[in-house]
């Protein structure tokens, strides 16, 4: 049942947003984008695995990645597709998990991380560390790994840089190197703003009918998400989408 609401809504706001999509974006790309976000969907609600679905995405963004002009737009557009919650990597020997994977993650890896080894060839891409602001992100990845490492053991930071690379500095390089042009914001801008206006018809929904669309999603995924609960204000339920926060 979630799954129809969370169809026909999200098929409500492609429709009616689908003038200024298919200007800005072009037809048929405005149209692969839907195409992407819909299977994507439905593929997470009816796999019951998150493995299964990662497979899906990782097909899926590898094969995007070769078409899609502006992955950034593409990143943000497909960012709230489904709760940030994590699974483990099984580990081996005296190792018990490798490391977190989410669908944040899942993107950087899968569709960023291509985008990035694209920027590196191309000679007029400034190199990391050259800006202020790079100079700033290194310097906040540096002391989040020192305060990590006075509480926890070596490979918990090991772990932690990976998280540190994969949800901070891969964004933040793609985003400051790839959109280039005016109209690479404006796709990029458009692509954050078509996300959230389905986030905001699915937590109007969720407010008024005091029910959370994406909770048995977690569950049947086998995610760990602690932040997935029904909380209260009065006598109103405090939306929370796909964030799984409700001031997110």
């Amino acid at each position: 049942r979630s799954l129809l609401v969370i169809l026909f809504l999200a098929c409500t706001t492609f429709w009616a947003l689908q003038r200024p999509g298919k200007s800005l974006l072009e037809s048929k790309r405005y149209s692969r984008w839907v195409t992407i976000w819909l299977g994507l969907t439905v593929v997470a609600f009816l796999s019951h695995s998150f493995w299964v679905y990662s497979f899906a995405a990782s097909v899926v963004l590898i094969t995007q990645h070769q078409r899609e002009k502006n992955p950034v737009a593409l990143y943000l557009f497909l960012l709230f597709l489904i709760p940030p919650g994590f699974a483990e990597i099984p580990g081996f020997g005296l190792i018990n998990y490798l490391f977190l994977l989410n669908h944040p993650r899942l993107l950087s890896l899968f569709l960023l991380f291509p985008a990035l080894l694209v920027l590196r060839q191309q000679t007029d891409s400034k190199r990391f560390g050259s800006l202020t602001a790079d100079k700033f992100i290194i310097i906040y990845i540096a002391i989040s790994l020192i305060l990590n490492f006075r509480a926890t053991t070596f490979t918990d930071t090991l772990r932690e840089a990976l998280y540190l690379c994969t949800d901070i500095a891969l964004p933040y390089y793609v985003t400051s190197r790839g959109l280039q042009t005016i109209k690479h914001f404006q796709e990029a801008m458009f692509g954050f703003l078509l996300a959230t206006f389905i986030l905001a018809a699915v937590a109007i929904v969720e407010s008024l009918k005091h029910w959370l669309l994406y909770f048995p999603l977690t569950g049947a995924l086998d995610l760990s998400f602690d932040l997935a609960i029904y909380l209260g204000r009065a006598d109103m339920l405090r939306a929370i989408a796909t964030p799984g926060q409700a001031i997110a």
